[in-house]
């Protein structure tokens, strides 16, 4: 994730991404003492709005769809920490 003049960017680094994943992605960033919330705006028409709660401390984290109004929990097994 990068921020600059009050606009974050991420990029997500796995292999085989779609279109809706794949590149510099907008993003809306949100911290608190426990965490760190990024929401993903869908990339283009069709694409899931998704988020990713990080642990502040940077030790792991979930990501979360959004299925109508509500956020739900993506239980595959993902390794998510903050890239120093």
């Amino acid at each position: 994730m990068t921020e600059k003049d009050g606009n974050a960017t991420f990029v997500i680094q796995a292999s085989n991404l779609d279109s809706c994943y794949s590149g510099v992605l907008k993003a809306k960033v949100e911290r608190t003492d426990k965490a760190i919330t990024i929401e993903l705006p869908p990339k283009v028409f069709g694409c899931e709005e998704v988020k990713f709660v990080i642990k502040a401390d940077g030790t792991g984290g979930q990501r979360f769809d959004k299925i109508g109004e509500n956020w739900v929990l993506d239980n595959t097994n993902r390794i998510l920490t903050l890239r120093k």
